[in-house]
């Protein structure tokens, strides 16, 4: 003869028992939970809540599937598809709602991408910071994470970058040169606008007048010798021009 026995049960979603005697136990199917009956006066969930219950038939419960124990205790990454590398850690990510591999070796460490500016350049998005998130291949970023975008002064990407809510420039890369610093022509006259069209522009300026100069003075040292000599050819002067032969 098989003797079946079964603990007490309901199969109704939010069903629980009005009481229990102490070590009773009773299940609720439908929601995977289990109630212990623990001779207090109380109801208690598994979360800490506390409710009324009858003196000496009070019970607490627990969830016994995944899901709901999930909510409560640290699920093990690897079953997101994550497996960590040397010296990474825990760490819990509040946009993706779940715990993920961070790399940095201490706990909350900021995670730090690499990329160029060139897979930037090619990669799809409406904004720099859409473009960036698709370069390293992450969709949702966590507040703090960096990225480090390499490349070369005149590179419209490069830079170190900051996740607050979107990829924000804090620094470049590669420090900027004259070519690509903008400058104010306004009050110099000059139609550079860059510093080093600027540079190149007075630099210019200068080497022409300096031909011009020495222009004059080989003029002038060919017209009037500085020592010695006789002065030759004709002198013109303006009418009513006073002349003063001086002392001999």
């Amino acid at each position: 003869m098989t003797v079946t026995l079964q603990n007490l049960r309901a199969v109704g979603a939010g069903v629980e028992p009005v009481s229990l005697l102490p070590g009773q136990l009773a299940f609720n199917v439908t929601d995977k939970i289990v109630f212990v009956g623990d001779g207090s006066s109380t109801k208690t969930g598994f979360n800490g809540t506390v409710s009324g219950g009858t003196a000496g038939g009070g019970w607490y419960a627990m969830p016994m599937d995944y899901e709901s124990l999930n909510s409560y205790f640290l699920t093990n990454p690897e079953l997101y598809g994550d497996y960590p590398t040397n010296n990474q850690v825990i760490t819990w990510s509040t946009n993706l709602n779940r715990p993920i591999w961070t790399s940095g070796g201490t706990a909350g460490s900021s995670q730090v991408y690499t990329t160029t500016n060139a897979d930037v350049v090619l990669a799809p998005g409406a904004t720099t910071s859409d473009k960036i998130s698709a370069a390293i291949g992450v969709a949702s970023p966590d507040k703090g994470n960096v990225t480090i975008v390499t490349g070369v002064p005149s590179d419209v990407y490069q830079g170190l970058y900051f996740f607050v809510t979107s990829w924000i420039r804090g620094a470049f890369y590669a420090p900027p040169t004259a070519s690509v610093v903008t400058y104010n022509n306004t009050l110099s006259g000059l139609s550079a606008v860059t510093v080093q069209q600027a540079i190149d522009e007075v630099s210019g300026l200068t080497n022409t007048a300096e031909t011009t100069a020495n222009t004059a003075l080989t003029v002038a040292n060919a017209a009037l010798p500085r020592t010695g000599g006789a002065m030759t050819g004709f002198i013109s002067f303006k009418t009513g021009q006073t002349i003063t032969g001086g002392t001999f």
